[in-house]
């Protein structure tokens, strides 16, 4: 005859059995991004170091001097290593780069950002240059042009534009 002890012993280990892998399925995902992105996700003192990094997350809006094309909003990663993935209200597609610092406050960046028509068929590509400049820890602005290329690689156009950058963090609440 089996112990009832026996029982809640068994119980209790599957209960904690349970617990660990819905732990681990949450934590996974966090360290994983940490281990990509060198640490910089979890780490408090990213986000209150004051030592000119551009690295983090950025809220742009976006203007085009000179045109009569309407603002635009951005949200850009700049991360560690070099490398920047780009959001707009304008597309739907991110834009992927890299940048890197020119200066103690300057900085240099480029990404791309594929194109499609209405239907899905790919039109092309965006390519984008920018060199910026960190105006304090919270903010940079960035002058460059974007080229428009066909599907061939064969540049269509180029427009100039501006970006006004607030960086945001976790003690950000709206």
């Amino acid at each position: 005859m089996a112990d009832v002890g026996d029982d809640m012993s068994d119980e209790r280990a599957a209960l904690n059995r349970r617990r660990l892998l819905r732990t681990g399925a949450v934590a996974a995902p966090a360290g994983l991004a940490a281990t990509l992105l060198g640490g910089h996700a979890a780490s408090a003192d990213a986000e209150t170091d004051t030592s000119g990094s551009l690295v983090g997350s950025w809220a742009v809006t976006i203007t085009f001097p000179g045109s009569t094309q309407e603002s635009e909003r951005g949200l850009f990663a700049f991360m560690p290593g070099g490398v920047i993935i780009e959001t707009n209200t304008r597309s739907k597609y991110p834009g992927i780069g890299s940048w890197r610092m020119t200066g103690a406050s300057t900085f240099a960046f480029v990404f791309r950002e594929q194109a499609f028509d209405a239907t899905g068929a790919y039109v092309g590509e965006i390519h984008v240059a920018q060199t910026g400049r960190l105006t304090s820890f919270t903010a940079f602005t960035c002058d460059g042009t974007g080229t428009i290329h066909d599907p061939s690689g064969n540049p269509i156009t180029t427009v100039t534009s501006h970006g006004d950058a607030v960086r945001y963090t976790t003690a950000d609440t709206t």
